[in-house]
């Protein structure tokens, strides 16, 4: 799309507040999970209660389902909505190497039945870890398969052999968070 044909009155309504609101939303509920991650990690130093492990999961999990859903708004799937994802980049300073952008955290998320259905389906060979938090390790000539594994020491999130970086994704969203405050 050539940006000097672009007209914000015309793809993006007076109504923005809508979008500001919901997409507050999204990133308020991202930075909690973070906040909750950080008292845990902060709190136990490698000695976690019984479930704290998936609870910090569960919660990394999340940061990636928001960001998923503020991707969309950015980089609507749908062209007909493509007008008003460039508004919101131009208005929110969003480069298109924007983390939020990486398609495989939205399709991880968006399609996680279906990839947990294809790990699945070939034979796993090794050790099969389902919850791990902790420093990254190496597995010693043994494949390991870790189904949800936060490495405190890289900062990655792995999921089904995918791996992501959480701080760029976290700064992106506190960034974008920060200006929805501000417009709100």
């Amino acid at each position: 799309m050539n940006k000097t044909s672009y007209n914000p009155l015309k793809t993006f309504p007076m109504c923005r507040v809508f979008y500001i609101w919901s997409m507050r939303a999204i990133s308020e509920a991202a930075l909690r999970s973070v906040a909750a991650v950080n008292v845990i990690l902060k709190k136990r130093r490698g000695r976690f209660r019984e479930g704290e492990r998936a609870i910090v999961l569960n919660h990394l999990q999340n940061v990636l389902v928001m960001a998923a859903g503020l991707s969309r708004y950015f980089w609507p799937v749908r062209q007909q909505h493509e007008d008003r994802g460039l508004s919101l980049r131009i208005q929110f300073k969003v480069a298109d190497d924007s983390p939020l952008r990486v398609r495989n955290v939205r399709n991880e998320i968006e399609h996680f039945d279906e990839k947990l259905d294809l790990y699945f389906s070939r034979p796993v060979v090794g050790v099969i870890i389902p919850q791990y938090v902790g420093p990254y390790r190496e597995t010693d000539g043994i494949p390991g398969h870790y189904f949800r594994a936060y490495y405190t020491d890289r900062g990655i999130f792995e999921v089904l052999g995918n791996q992501f970086p959480m701080v760029p994704l976290v700064d992106e969203i506190g960034r974008l968070d920060a200006l929805l405050q501000r417009c709100h």
